[in-house]
C-alpha cells in the first residue's frame, strides 16, 4: 500500500484510496462519463485488518462491512466535491465483492478470464479465507470472478445530495 500512497479514506475507515492516472483503454461509464488515459481516478482498496474486524469470526455481521463502506464513501464524495483531490473523474477499484459495490452505487464490469485476474482471484481468495469465521472450507463454496467496480466523480458527489448515502440506503 505504500508503493501505491494509499490511505484511507477516515480514521478507522474500511476503505482506502490512492490517486493515480488511468492508464487503461477509454471507458464509458453507465452516466456519459467518459475515462481516457491519463485521466486522474481514485483507485479503492480494502483494509483486510478493519474489515476481519468488523466481520468477527465468533459472530460475522457483513452487514456492518457495507455500513462503513457506505460512511467512506460519503466522506470521499466530500473529499472529491472540495477540489482537495484535485479533479477526479471517476473511482475505480477490482474485487471478488461485486454484488456489494453493485449495492453501494458502483458500475459493476466482469474481467476476462486470463491468468492476469486468475491470479489476483487466487490472491482475494488468501484474504477472503483469512478472516472469514469457516477459513478455508469457506471457500469449497466457490469464489466470484473478480469485477472492475466504476462510480464517476459525478454520480460519487450525488451521494452528498442523498442519493445513494448512506444515510438514503438506510444502511
Amino acid at each position: 500500500m505504500w508503493l501505491w500512497r494509499v490511505r484511507p479514506v477516515r480514521y478507522g475507515a474500511v476503505l482506502q484510496f490512492g490517486i493515480s492516472p488511468y492508464r487503461g483503454p477509454t471507458t464509458k461509464l453507465r452516466d456519459g462519463t467518459l475515462v481516457s488515459r491519463g485521466d486522474r481516478i481514485l483507485h479503492l482498496h480494502l483494509d483486510n485488518r478493519v474489515a476481519a474486524g468488523l466481520v468477527d469470526r465468533r459472530s460475522p455481521n457483513p452487514w456492518s462491512l457495507m455500513e462503513n463502506a457506505a460512511r467512506d464513501l460519503d466522506v470521499l464524495a466530500e473529499l472529491v466535491a472540495s477540489g482537495r483531490l484535485g479533479g477526479v473523474r471517476a473511482v475505480r477499484g477490482v474485487t471478488a465483492l461485486a454484488p456489494g459495490a453493485a449495492r453501494l452505487g458502483f458500475e459493476v464490469r466482469p474481467l476476462p478470464h486470463n491468468l492476469r485476474w486468475s491470479l489476483i482471484r487466487n490472491l482475494f481468495a488468501l484474504v477472503l479465507a483469512s478472516y472469514h469465521r469457516d477459513g478455508a472450507r469457506e471457500l469449497d463454496r466457490g469464489l466470484p470472478w473478480p469485477a472492475e467496480a466504476w462510480l464517476s466523480s459525478r454520480a460519487l458527489q450525488r451521494r452528498l445530495t442523498g442519493y445513494g448515502s448512506y444515510r438514503q440506503a438506510g444502511c
